[in-house]
């Protein structure tokens, strides 16, 4: 199961228990998924020791983060939520919540397979956006708003805002961020890596490989192009940064079809 999520890497998982149980380390600290429980995964790197049982039943949605990450709810609520849920990634669901989101899903499941819309990215886009608002929904009862008052909420909350900002496609060092908060390179990775249980580092390569795999993909932009949106210094920089974060050599990458299956957008 760990090796078929790695498949996913730059994936967001929303897995409903409808029977048995799951047990999983998620940045380092351990989870059980039970029936009536909802598990959001967004870094499924940071899954581990996966186990399930063998009457283990689910539903689930995997959704790129790239899309997602214009589809969050423009409301503020978006960065401390998905803070919490990196921390605490179970919710606990109501009759009525499992209804809402098994419709959700299903919504979404039927509408995957119609590739040839010509509007198919903006269709599933919608979909996905009222299964956003309704997890948020549930989680914000779950943990009353989920707003961050503390010194350390804030700043990771606004690092964030920049992260979703789009701001790792040209800014890669820490520093940039830490000299945006008018705060030490230790403050901000010491308060990140507490509040997450990643690094700074980790969550800028992450945010940067997945525009560029973007771009790669879906731009039709030159690599000298690319590396020049992204202030790469050099071709060769882009290359090493590609094969380090996503595993192939940007030209190898761009001719590289993924086939997802499951409920996979």
């Amino acid at each position: 199961m760990e090796v078929a999520l790695s498949r996913f890497h730059e994936s967001c998982v929303h897995c409903i228990c409808l029977a048995g149980k799951a047990r999983f380390r998620y940045f380092d600290n351990e989870f059980e998924l039970a029936p009536g429980g909802m598990a959001v995964i967004s870094s499924p790197g940071s899954l581990s020791a996966i186990e399930t049982g063998a009457d283990f039943r689910c539903e689930y949605i995997i959704a790129p983060n790239n899309l997602l990450q214009g589809l969050l709810p423009a409301n503020n609520y978006s960065i401390p939520g998905s803070v919490s849920l990196s921390r605490n990634p179970i919710l606990e669901l109501t009759e009525e919540d499992m209804a809402r989101m098994r419709e959700d899903f299903a919504a979404i499941a039927v509408r995957k397979e119609y590739r040839g819309h010509l509007f198919y990215r903006e269709m599933a886009g919608s979909l996905l956006r009222t299964m956003i608002y309704d997890i948020f929904d549930i989680h914000a009862r779950r943990d009353g708003g989920g707003r961050q008052t503390s010194r350390a909420g804030y700043v990771t909350g606004s690092f964030f805002a920049m992260i979703h900002e789009g701001e790792p496609a040209k800014h890669r060092e820490p520093s940039y961020y830490a000299g945006r908060l008018n705060i030490s390179v230790k403050y901000l990775g010491d308060t990140v890596k507490r509040v997450t249980g990643t690094s700074v580092s980790d969550h800028i390569n992450r945010a940067a490989a997945s525009t560029l795999r973007d771009y790669i993909e879906n731009s039709g932009m030159s690599m000298t192009q690319i590396a020049e949106a992204m202030n790469f210094s050099s071709l060769s920089y882009l290359n090493r940064f590609c094969r380090r974060h996503l595993g192939l050599s940007p030209t190898e990458l761009r001719r590289v079809t993924v086939a997802c299956q499951g409920n996979a957008l």
